[in-house]
């Protein structure tokens, strides 16, 4: 058996308006992937109804009890699925994905063990969503493999692109896979031998996110940006293929926000959209951490606020002048221009 099915709640009669959403979580990251849980039934249509299924890597009793009980926000059923570690041995942690873990390579074995689904949204844990995902989750797919917003970290580039023989690659923290396909071409063994080729030829930078771009080959539907909304989509990268007033736009409505690199709400190194994580987690049974949290941010906040009054220096938006505030009076020098 690929998983064993560890807790399973009711499940409909019909499967017809559920939306299954997967997760892959541990232990360590039950706290963020309960966060998550709580800010998608907060922020969920009256009518909107969901499947959890989270592949699971030894989350404890309690943590799942925890889970549970959100069905006081909304209902939903769940299932944790127990999964072998054996089974993704021989695949690779590379070093530029240092902050991942090899859960991350769960999303294989989705066919496999949920062969009956025609779709499944899979999400990482380290997103917070704002809007209902009924939108998302039902769009036509039609004989695309998944429906996915582009990977915007800077330190992706074309040259990545050119490395996997795409014209463009995508983030794969948020994916609506179309599963008939998936199991319809047996790609489950495919995402694992096109691991082991990728990681033999020196070419496996991204791990798993590499892996689905690769076997993929650009027969994808590409989202609006909304759905996906990464931390580095502040400013428009010059591959980007979406344009400044796309991005905008995207920004004024968004549905899920990705907290895509290093910098986490949790390791209070990013300002990007930290409140969204904390009020999902207090409305979690981790209230208390979830204050610590506000708490520590909002003293952070000051005395960044009162470095800034003391002294500070930054580009005008035009870039033509150099404002510098010293006292809390700004000072505006036009810059140099170089040959």
């Amino acid at each position: 058996m690929i998983a064993e099915c560890e807790e399973k709640m009711c499940i409909m009669s019909s499967t017809a308006g559920i939306m299954h959403i997967f997760f892959a979580s541990d232990e360590n990251f039950a706290m963020h992937l309960t966060a998550v849980l709580s800010s998608i039934l907060l922020n969920a249509n009256d009518n909107d109804f969901h499947f959890f299924h989270i592949l699971d890597d030894d989350i404890s009793d309690r943590s799942k009890q925890i889970i549970l009980e959100l069905k006081r926000i909304k209902n939903f059923d769940i299932e944790f699925i127990k999964i072998d570690n054996n089974i993704f041995k021989d695949c690779p942690l590379v070093p530029n994905c240092s902050h991942i873990t090899r859960q991350t390579y769960y999303r294989y074995i989705i066919p496999k063990i949920k062969p009956q689904l025609e779709k499944v949204l899979y999400l990482d844990c380290d997103i917070i969503v704002k809007k209902s995902l009924s939108d998302l989750y039902n769009i036509d797919l039609g004989d695309k493999y998944c429906a996915v917003v582009q990977e915007m970290n800077p330190y992706f580039s074309p040259k990545d692109e050119k490395r996997l023989g795409i014209n463009a690659e995508f983030n794969a923290g948020v994916i609506l896979f179309n599963n008939r396909k998936l199991v319809e071409e047996n790609l489950t063994p495919v995402f694992f031998e096109n691991t082991q080729n990728l990681y033999e030829q020196g070419l496996l930078v991204w791990q798993d996110q590499d892996v689905l771009n690769y076997t993929f080959k650009d027969n994808v539907l590409w989202l609006n940006p909304k759905y996906n909304y990464q931390q580095n989509m502040g400013e428009k990268p010059y591959y980007s293929k979406y344009c400044l007033k796309e991005l905008n736009d995207a920004k004024k409505n968004i549905v899920i926000v990705h907290y895509n690199n290093k910098r986490k709400p949790w390791t209070f190194n990013t300002d990007f959209y930290a409140f969204d994580y904390y009020f999902a987690l207090l409305n979690t049974k981790y209230a208390k951490k979830a204050i610590k949290y506000i708490l520590y941010y909002v003293l952070k906040s000051q005395f960044t606020n009162i470095y800034r009054f003391l002294f500070s220096a930054k580009n005008s938006g035009d870039r033509t002048h150099k404002i510098i505030t010293i006292l809390g009076i700004k000072f505006k020098f036009r810059r140099k221009k170089h040959a």
